[in-house]
Formats: C-alpha cells, structure tokens, sequence
C-alpha cells in the first residue's frame, strides 16, 4: 500500500506547490532531528515528510504517485465488491514511463487539435495573402 503523502502532510490532493511547500515547512519544523531532539520517531517522521514533500513537489512524480493512489482505490473498491482479481500495475523504474508516455500522447492530441483549429480558421477568415478559402479558378 502506497503511503499517503497528502494526508502526512495534511494537505487537499489538488493542493498548490506552494501550499505543499508550507505545510511541509510548518511540520518538519516540529519534528526535525535538529530542532525537536534526535529521537527514532521524530527521525523516521522527519524522513517520511521529506519524502513525501520531495514526490509531491515534482510534477512527474506527483502524477506517478497520483496514478497508484487511484488504482490502489479502484482495486480496492472492486475487493470490496467482492472482486477475485486485480490488474496488474508495473513497479520499480519502469513505473513512470506510462505517465510520461501518456503525457507525450495528451500533448500530440492536442497539437492537432490545435492545427486542426487554425485550418479551420484560415479557411473562414482568409489566408496570409489576404484572399479567403481557396482560389476560385477564372472564367475562361
């Protein structure tokens, strides 16, 4: 199970960098090894929020993090439901190249949307040149 870096942090998950940022700042100063006495606790909780700070604040890994959160929750929704299997996701290394794949792929449909909208525009509203959709040929 995936540990909840948003509720260690107590934090929304469509929480802001910004807001990470101070939550994580207003508890690590309470717990810190340096400041709250080097005790196993406070050390293991002083790491914990590092680590949840250091994967929140880094978009691809947020993302990632975001992903197995979801599927955990599906998967254990369907257990739940009385569900016998559950899909398997990847882990390790390779775990993020499905969201970077996806993302390349959000960004190309995009692009052509994009270049679909502007054929679409030159074609009602003219061309470079000044002339609008395409040439009508000349009487011969």
């Amino acid at each position: 199970m995936t540990a909840d870096y948003y509720g260690l942090l107590d934090v929304r998950s469509t929480a802001t960098r910004e807001e990470i940022r101070a939550a994580f700042l207003a508890k690590i100063k309470k717990v810190h090894p340096d400041v709250a006495g080097s005790n196993e606790k406070n050390t293991r909780l002083s790491q914990a929020l590092n680590e949840a700070y250091a994967c929140l604040c880094d978009p691809i890994r947020r993302l990632a993090y975001d992903e197995s959160r979801r599927k955990e929750k599906k998967a254990s929704a369907s257990s739940h439901r009385g569900a016998t299997t559950a899909r398997w996701t990847p882990r390790g290394a390779n775990a993020g190249i499905n969201v970077v794949f996806s993302a390349i792929l959000a960004v190309l449909v995009i692009l052509v949307a994009i270049l679909g909208i502007v054929w679409v525009a030159r074609k009602l509203f003219g061309d470079d040149d000044g002339t609008k959709g395409d040439p009508v040929p000349e009487a011969a």
